[in-house]
């Protein structure tokens, strides 16, 4: 969150950038993103030490590794549907999503 926010100051301090509707939809889009893998990953920790208690001791940092990694799918799959989606939207959208002229 902090790098694209970061990355936008530096622009409109040197290159004049404001900020506009489609500034926010894209910083909450970030947001919401984060917030959600962030509960998936939790969520998934949750399950598994409860599946792994009953089988046999396992150490938590092999569980959240596990866990992690049953996520990282997940993560890139709806990673990529939103690259897709921002792609068509400035490539095909109206001309008030184009940052072209």
């Amino acid at each position: 969150m902090a790098i694209p926010v970061g990355l936008f100051v530096i622009l409109s301090h040197f290159y004049g950038a404001e900020v506009d509707t489609l500034f926010v939809v894209a910083v909450l889009t970030i947001l919401g993103l984060s917030v959600s893998d962030t509960i998936v990953i939790f969520d998934r920790i949750r399950e598994n030490l409860r599946n792994q208690a009953a089988v046999a001791k396992i150490n938590f940092s092999e569980i959240v590794g596990k866990s992690l990694e049953q996520s990282y799918v997940r993560s890139i799959c709806t990673s990529l549907t939103v690259i897709i989606v921002l792609l068509v939207l400035f490539f095909f959208g109206p001309s008030s999503t184009s940052i072209l002229p």
